[in-house]
């Protein structure tokens, strides 16, 4: 994808601060030390620093390294989650039916954010397997969103019914781009 072809680019990443990370930091070491005469790992100087230090350093870098990116042109629309998914997930105009920004709660609808299945719509996935039937669980299939923090988003219908909800902090920017192109449905603020 070149450059002169893109109409609208967002990268979002987790809006974590700098409290949340101190807390990440400070609550293990907090604990470990009040524990310490029970503790194996903090008898062990080594294990104690790798458990109670590194561990959670490791946690907050990996938690900054995520993000979405959201690219948009003439062609279709364009998403990657990264570290997850490195290429480009494309979705040309011709299989989109309709397009809009709308409100959502990433725990009510999709228990959470990240990449998630809607897990309360509850449609009963089955799996046939060398002539049995098994229960996968209850997972939705057609909902699927890209989220990773705040409570707009991109929501795309596809002609084939699925759907996939794409998670923006560039709510009207995005709008004004979808107008321009042509391509907004209409904006929904369930």
């Amino acid at each position: 994808m070149k450059n002169d072809d893109i109409v609208f680019y967002e990268r979002q990443r987790p809006k974590i601060s700098w409290l949340l990370s101190a807390v990440i930091l400070i609550v293990p070491i907090i604990i470990g030390y009040a524990n310490r005469e029970h503790n194996y790992f903090l008898k062990n100087y080594y294990l104690s620093i790798i458990s109670v230090v590194i561990i959670p350093l490791l946690v907050i870098v990996f938690i900054y390294f995520i993000s979405i990116e959201t690219v948009i042109n003439d062609d279709g629309i364009c998403v990657r989650m990264l570290p997850f998914y490195r290429k480009y997930k494309f979705f040309a105009w011709d299989e989109i039916e309709k397009v809009y920004i709308r409100k959502y709660s990433a725990i009510k609808e999709y228990g959470g954010w990240g990449y998630n299945r809607r897990t309360f719509g509850f449609n009963l996935v089955r799996m046939k397997f060398l002539g049995r039937e098994y229960n996968k669980g209850l997972i939705n299939t057609k909902n699927k969103s890209i989220t990773i923090s705040g409570n707009t988003g991109l929501q795309i219908e596809f002609t084939d019914g699925t759907k996939l909800l794409i998670g923006t902090h560039k709510s009207e920017e995005l709008t004004e781009t979808l107008k321009k192109l042509g391509k907004l449905t209409e904006k929904y603020n369930s």
